[in-house]
């Protein structure tokens, strides 16, 4: 009994899904959907690693470029667990391709420096109790926190010591933009050390100490 093929119609002995042997080929050339693969994602702040660069993506938007699927093919997600997703790519004319992703849950070498205490700079905000008020820490806390968006190491972390605080601070650059701001904004006199904190690849590598008096 011969049977017609759905897609072009054509009259055939034998149909594979729906499809003669020529559009079965053709469907499956032009898709080229992987049955599965891999992506690196932080653990902690969630960013993949994409070309060797931590990144914020959708992973609806990564599955889709990975497969490399066309803008006609609808992609949605069926299962999904801490480390496995399922999808499923339907090319609209009958086709269905489920894809399994497999995620390696890692974390990536900023947070790694956050989670493990790491620091570069130590901004030693001090001067009168009533000087250092909220409005000067939310104004320290809120401009570290801005630059955190593009500068992934300008985190911090706070410690109350005799005289005020102290900022210890993953970037050096973060602490010195800071640092200036809080001479424009309160004419704090800011003095700058360093100190020595170890050795790399046989170089001394420095830490920055920054003070800034209000």
């Amino acid at each position: 009994m011969q049977k017609f093929c759905f897609l072009c119609g054509k009259k055939t002995d034998k149909l594979i899904e729906g499809y003669c042997t020529d559009c079965y080929k053709k469907e499956k050339e032009s898709l080229k959907i992987p049955e599965k693969f891999s992506f690196t994602v932080c653990s902690k702040c969630k960013r993949f690693k994409i070309n060797n660069k931590w990144k914020w993506k959708e992973i609806m938007n990564l599955v889709r470029e990975k497969a490399d699927l066309k803008s006609d093919v609808r992609l949605s997600l069926e299962k999904y667990n801490n480390t496995n997703y399922i999808f499923v790519a339907d090319s609209g004319k009958g086709r269905k391709y489920e894809i399994r992703v497999h995620l390696n849950r890692i974390m990536c070498p900023d947070c790694t420096r956050r989670h493990g205490g790491y620091y570069e700079a130590i901004l030693q905000v001090r001067g009168d109790e009533e000087l250092i008020d909220e409005k000067v820490i939310d104004f320290i806390e809120n401009k570290f926190l801005e630059l955190e968006k593009s500068d992934k190491r300008a985190f911090f972390r706070v410690k109350e010591t005799k005289g005020g605080l102290d900022f210890y601070i993953g970037s050096k650059a973060a602490a010195n933009k800071v640092s200036k701001l809080l001479k424009m904004r309160f004419g704090a006199d800011i003095k700058k050390s360093f100190k020595l904190y170890g050795k790399k690849e046989g170089r001394n590598v420095y830490r920055n100490v920054i003070s800034a008096r209000i």
